[in-house]
């Protein structure tokens, strides 16, 4: 009994740093993933940003500074224009960046591209995810000549190439 209990002891500090089934680097599956149908609707009107999908809904300005937001897991975002196809963003908390992610707009307005960077709050390496949309209708109407707002639906598809780990892609 006695050398038994030596034996399980000796294996008890191997045991206890046996890797998890979930360790290692994993990568999205495509053709396997169901991705929500829900639009994803935002307008961009008379300086005010204005995300109608959002939950809580958001109306901040759109002017390039800190706005404090609710019920996210940001307590700022920072939205500003940089040109007619592209809009740029930042979330913070507590002054920290959550993202960065820039809309742009494809050239016939059918095609959003959201491309971010986001920073773990753990501290961990910051990683990058791309991700596209089809315009299903379009914004309310805005003095601005903009492809940018409007009401958009996922639109993913396998990757013809395989992304680097730890960075998901997807492609019209």
């Amino acid at each position: 009994m006695k050398k038994l209990l030596c034996v399980v002891l000796w294996f008890l500090p191997v045991m206890l740093f046996a890797q998890s089934p979930f360790d290692g680097t994993w990568k999205t599956n495509m053709a396997e993933s169901k991705l929500s149908q829900k639009p994803y609707e935002f307008s961009l009107t008379n300086g005010m940003y204005d995300c109608e999908s959002c939950v809580p809904k958001i109306n901040i300005k759109a002017d390039g500074q800190d706005q404090a937001v609710s019920g996210q897991t940001y307590d700022t975002l920072a939205v500003k224009v940089t040109d007619p196809n592209a809009i740029q963003f930042t979330a913070k908390k507590a002054g920290k960046p959550e993202f960065e992610s820039t809309r742009t707009a494809s050239q016939d307005g059918k095609t959003l591209t959201i491309s971010s960077t986001n920073y773990p709050a753990d501290g961990s390496q910051p990683f990058k995810s791309e991700a596209k949309y089809m315009r299903v209708s379009k914004g309310l109407p805005d003095p601005m000549p903009r492809r940018v707002p409007g009401v958009f639906r996922t639109s993913m598809k396998t990757p013809p190439d395989s992304p680097a780990p730890g960075k998901v892609r997807a492609m019209d």
